[in-house]
């Protein structure tokens, strides 16, 4: 399958600026986009670099050349009328560094990791034992390839590398995770975040974190507790029973808030 980016420009309320994940594809945001475009808005979903083609060629992208290109996305939007801003798992990582240095008016994040690994509250949590290791892996095994027996299957409903990860730009990302913990007590806007306490890539204890440190004065939050469904529960824009509870919620919160 080809992938490439989502955009409409018909619309007038404003703009949206949306995000997919790390070996993922705009595919994974496509719910949400068709939805925004439906309440007014232009879409922006961009086909992030070394995505959607080859596994290799994402194994020398790091964080700083996909922040870079979606900050030049973000500025191409129309300044002039409401900018909203949506991420999902890397994707909005990305998305609250980009909140945190640029004007929005409403930013939007779902299962966006923070920390992947470490303590909270005193408590250490260990959500990706590999990852530990990431230094070591981006320098020898660039390519790791999953094979795997478990009843969980977080790839399902997910369009992109499946079972495929660049070691190098998982490095980087964790890498710059700790700057963006501290500076994403600048953003001002409003703020949504969604997170599944089922969550079997990321700790959901990521939500309480980004709500801490985020300093905006208005912040809402779903935690989904979904049925067992052996997926992975970490592409929530791709998941049917998730988007009845998610999409009205969007929409009341841009209503709020825009």
């Amino acid at each position: 399958m080809q992938y490439s980016d989502i955009i409409s420009k018909k619309g007038k309320k404003g703009s949206a600026l949306l995000l997919h994940g790390l070996g993922g594809t705009p595919e994974n945001v496509r719910p949400l986009a068709s939805f925004l475009i439906k309440l007014g808005f232009s879409v922006d979903a961009p086909l992030l670099p070394g995505h959607g083609t080859s596994i290799e060629n994402l194994k020398n992208i790091k964080y700083y050349d996909l922040y870079n290109f979606c900050e030049k996305r973000l500025k191409a939007l129309n300044q002039k009328k409401p900018i909203i801003l949506a991420g999902s798992s890397m994707g909005g990582t990305i998305a609250l560094d980009l909140a945190s240095k640029n004007k929005v008016n409403a930013l939007i994040t779902s299962s966006a990791p923070l920390f992947i690994n470490g303590f909270y509250n005193g408590r250490l949590i260990v959500a990706q034992p590999l990852i530990l290791f990431s230094y070591f892996f981006s320098k020898f095994r660039p390519v790791y390839r999953r094979t795997s027996a478990n009843a969980y299957d977080p790839e399902k409903q997910f369009h992109g590398y499946r079972n495929e990860y660049s070691t190098g730009t998982i490095h980087s990302l964790k890498t710059e995770m700790k700057r963006i913990r501290k500076e994403i007590a600048s953003i001002q806007c409003p703020y949504l975040s969604i997170m599944s306490r089922k969550d079997q890539t990321i700790s959901y204890v990521n939500q309480n974190v980004v709500m801490e440190r985020c300093k905006s004065k208005h912040q809402e939050a779903i935690f989904l507790n979904e049925e067992d469904d052996h997926t992975g529960h970490h592409n929530l824009f791709t998941h049917e029973e998730n988007l009845k509870i998610i999409l009205p919620a969007i929409k009341s919160f841009l209503e709020r808030v825009i």
